[in-house]
C-alpha cells in the first residue's frame, strides 16, 4: 500500500506543477483573450455612440403629416413656348411663375422665367422671394436674404483708374 499511497500523492502534487501547453492550447487562449477584448472595444464603442445620440439636442417635432388643400391653381402652357402658372395654399404658401423664350442672337434662344414664392414659418413670420432666371443666371430678391458688404473704396478707385486707362492694360501683354 506504501507504492499505492506514493503514488497517489505524486498525482496530487503534479496537478500543482506547471505544465507545458501544446501550440494549439495555446493558440485558443490567446485567440479567447483576443476575442475578450475585442467584446470589450465593442462594449466601449456602442456606450460612446449611445452617450453621443443621447447627448444630442433634440429633433424637431413635426405635427402629423395631414394634407394642406390647395385652393387654388393654374397652369397655362402655349404653343409658342410661354407658360405661367401658380397656386396658392391653405397654409397661405403660394407660387407664381411666367416664361417666355428670348432671342439671344441670330440663331440662339433662351428662356427667361421670372415668379416669386411666399410662405409663412411656423412663429408666424412671411418671407417673400422674387426672381428671375434667364442668360445670366438666377437671380433672386427678397428682404430677407444677405447682403454683400460695400466695395471698398480703394477697389472702386482702381476700377475707376483702370477704366479711364485702358492704354497700361494693353502694355502689360
Amino acid at each position: 500500500m506504501p507504492i499505492l499511497r506514493l503514488m497517489q500523492q505524486a498525482s496530487e502534487q503534479s496537478q500543482h506543477l506547471p505544465t507545458r501547453e501544446s501550440p494549439r492550447t495555446h493558440l485558443y487562449k490567446s485567440y479567447l483573450i483576443k476575442e475578450q477584448r475585442r467584446g470589450e472595444v465593442d462594449q466601449l464603442i456602442i456606450s460612446c455612440l449611445l452617450a453621443a445620440a443621447l447627448a444630442a439636442p433634440p429633433q424637431l417635432k413635426l405635427a402629423p403629416n395631414e394634407p394642406i388643400p390647395i385652393l387654388a391653381q393654374s397652369n397655362i402652357v402655349n404653343e409658342d413656348g410661354t407658360f405661367q402658372n401658380s397656386y396658392e395654399s391653405a397654409d397661405g404658401t403660394r407660387a407664381e411663375s411666367s416664361g417666355s423664350l428670348k432671342s439671344l442672337g441670330p440663331q440662339e434662344e433662351g428662356q427667361v422665367i421670372q415668379g416669386s414664392y411666399s410662405f409663412y414659418t411656423p412663429d408666424g413670420q412671411l418671407y417673400e422671394l422674387r426672381y428671375i432666371a434667364d442668360e445670366n443666371g438666377f437671380q433672386p430678391q427678397g428682404n430677407f436674404l444677405p447682403v454683400a458688404p460695400p466695395i471698398p473704396e480703394e477697389i472702386l478707385k482702381s476700377l475707376a483708374y483702370n477704366a479711364a486707362h485702358p492704354e497700361e492694360d494693353n502694355l502689360r501683354k
